[in-house]
């Protein structure tokens, strides 16, 4: 490693990992005296990543290039807004992944029943109770046999069954084992 890496100079220090590209940041402020590993700030990663000291001397080298190391020191001030700016981002992704598993579970609850000649009468919301006189939800799919754990949110409006994944409900008639 490049011998303008000190430890105990006093100033932020910049490099990149040769295994994994990661630009990773050396704080003195951040460091502890006396150990035998360099915690360094993952940019890549928004969190510290902590390496025995050869790694450091053998694998991260100093980001020479003034424009990139200013890049990363001012990247490096930003983390805390930058890691909730990317938490936003996967929560926003995640929940948009949620509604499109929903409305796929949907159209195939939809042509299940159509399949097999059963009128639509739609879904709801799963936190309701079944109403009087319908079927108790099931602990494992009457179709294909998985077990259910209401990720939908949803139940058949006809039966009052969960839905499972393949887009089955109570209205199926149970999986009967092989002889």
């Amino acid at each position: 490693m490049d011998s303008g890496f000190d430890l105990n100079g006093g100033k932020l220090w910049v490099g990149r990992h040769s295994g994994d590209g990661d630009r990773l940041v050396f704080d003195p402020a951040q460091a502890s005296t006396g150990s035998t590993n360099v915690s360094l700030f993952s940019l890549t990663q928004l969190r510290p990543r902590v390496f025995p000291r050869s790694v450091v001397e053998e694998r991260i080298a100093a980001i020479t290039d003034a424009a990139e190391r200013a890049e990363a020191v001012k990247a490096y001030k930003a983390w805390p807004k930058l890691k909730a700016k990317r938490e936003v981002e996967e929560q926003k992704e995640k929940s948009e992944a949620a509604v499109r598993q929903r409305d796929s579970i949907l159209a195939l609850h939809q042509a299940f029943l159509e399949n097999r000649g059963i009128a639509y009468k739609g879904v709801r919301d799963s936190s309701m109770a079944p109403e009087k006189g319908h079927k108790r939800a099931r602990t494992a799919c009457g179709l294909c046999g998985i077990r259910l754990d209401d990720f939908v949110g949803s139940r058949c409006a006809g039966c009052g069954g969960i839905l499972c994944s393949c887009g089955a409900c109570s209205c199926v008639a149970p999986v009967t084992p092989a002889a």
